[in-house]
């Protein structure tokens, strides 16, 4: 069971480099407060399989910095924000 969970750790490791374009704004957001911060992914078409909350920034994993939500488009996004 280790193994797994080691191989597991490892791989959203290596799949982290989606986060590279963001990393040092989610850098910033990590500074910026104690409680958790809200991010909003929308991901575009094969990115909705990619568990993004699992993935390391440096050796955290977003969810533990993020209170994360999913949108499947920004016009979506923009109409429940209204």
């Amino acid at each position: 069971q280790d193994v797994n969970y080691m191989d597991s750790t490892q791989e959203l490791k290596q799949f982290s480099f989606i986060l590279d374009p963001f990393k040092e704004e989610l850098r910033k957001l990590f500074t910026q407060t104690e409680k958790k911060k809200k991010l909003v992914i929308i991901p575009d078409q094969y990115l909705f399989s990619v568990p993004f909350g699992a993935l390391y920034l440096d050796s955290t994993q977003l969810i533990d910095e993020f209170d994360i939500s999913y949108s499947p488009s920004i016009g979506i996004l923009k109409m429940i924000q209204a």
